[in-house]
């Protein structure tokens, strides 16, 4: 199963039980993950899709997120960053939609040493890169196994970019972003 997708503004796919075919038009296929809300982004050659499994989860449900970097140019491209597979290769935000608070920031935008080395994504390559939200706020102590709290039903705004350093970008959060994404919980 593939999937296309037309521009980078945000896109709700819904699968029927004969699967989904595409979403849109356009050339840039995405893996085999069943995508039913979907949202992404560009920078020159680069294209940045956040997917999830729904829009609306039941509370104390993991939520499930993949962040993609394709390369859909000719040319190999460069970049600085910690290296294949690594989940540092994407930060991701998710704030209340009401009053706009943030709850949630993935671990990768925490801080921590994190090596960086010299990496280079292949013309057509793609880089998935799994984030786990458990619902839970950022827990307020580094003590081991520490856990937020729990997360009030309501709407939550996710932003999702990339973390690799390549010439010319200024502001990861913007230049290397997807459009931000709306998930529900119930």
């Amino acid at each position: 199963m593939r999937f296309t997708f037309l521009a980078p503004t945000a896109v709700l796919c819904l699968a029927a039980l004969g699967g989904v075919t595409g979403c849109g038009g356009g050339s840039s296929a995405v893996p085999d993950l069943l995508p039913l809300q979907v949202t992404q982004g560009r920078y020159a050659a680069l294209q940045f899709i956040l997917r999830t499994t729904k829009a609306n989860f039941a509370a104390g449900e993991e939520i499930p997120f993949v962040f993609s970097i394709i390369n859909t140019g000719s040319a190999p491209i460069p970049f600085t960053g910690p290296g294949f597979g690594s989940p540092q290769l994407a930060g991701m935000r998710i704030s209340r939609v009401a009053g706009g608070t943030p709850v949630w920031v993935s671990g990768s935008l925490l801080g921590g040493s994190t090596s960086l080395a010299d990496d280079t994504l292949a013309p057509g390559e793609v880089r998935n890169i799994p984030i786990n939200w458990n619902q839970r706020t950022n827990p307020t102590t580094g003590e081991p196994g520490a856990q937020g709290t729990l997360v009030a039903p309501g709407t939550y705004r996710v932003s999702a970019f990339s973390l690799i350093n390549l010439a010319g970008v200024t502001d990861r959060e913007t230049q290397l972003a997807v459009a931000p994404m709306e998930i529900t919980i119930r």
